[in-house]
């Protein structure tokens, strides 16, 4: 299971970042995550459970240990829509439900996994894979430690982002730096909003 997940999410991811899903596709993720309803800058999970995307909305406050699973991540940008497909297994997770609106009190943290994702918006794309210990998205705060490698470039989550071999950096919204998959950044349209 833990490969075989990994391995359809790349399908499914390559289809966003490639444009090969459909505008259906698109539109009913959007849909499901409910994102003109959504806060700037804030992020949405929505799950793929039988062919079909569906929303994660079900919890208020997510403790689990021994988790994979295949999600799409959809942020509310100023230059619209951002998706990020992903696989990922790990060994404990912790993270806040939709019942948080504000972006300072979200939390999302991962320990000891394991992830691959490719994401897409209208000006940038990015493909990465990494072995994490620490993963948290923690207020207006992110940082991870851990070894991957990534590429991408472009204008993601309202800032430039170049990376290579998993080093690069991050300036406007967002400030940060990475290297060889370790990383922080500090997003400064959660703490202005």
């Amino acid at each position: 299971m833990a490969v075989a997940l990994p391995l359809a999410s790349m399908a499914v991811a390559s289809n966003v970042a490639f444009g090969k899903f459909s505008v259906k596709e698109v539109d009913d993720i959007l849909r499901v995550a409910k994102y003109n309803d959504m806060e700037l800058f804030s992020s949405r999970i929505v799950i793929r459970v039988h062919d079909a995307w569906q929303s994660d909305e079900t919890y208020d406050f997510v403790c689990s240990t021994g988790y994979s699973d295949l999600a799409c991540k959809v942020t509310k940008n100023l230059q619209g829509p951002g998706i990020e497909v992903s696989a990922g297994v790990g060994s404990f997770r912790i993270r806040t439900g939709p019942g948080v609106k504000n972006p300072l009190e979200q939390i999302d943290a991962h320990f000891f996994s394991a992830d691959a994702s490719i994401s897409s918006s209208s000006h940038h794309v990015e493909a990465k894979i990494g072995l994490t210990l620490a993963e948290c998205h923690v207020s207006a705060l992110d940082f991870r430690v851990g070894v991957g490698l990534s590429c991408g470039a472009g204008i993601k989550d309202d800032s430039l982002n170049l990376k290579v071999a998993g080093t690069g950096i991050q300036l406007g919204r967002k400030i940060g730096f990475s290297l060889f998959g370790t990383s922080f950044s500090v997003d400064l349209g959660k703490l202005f909003k």
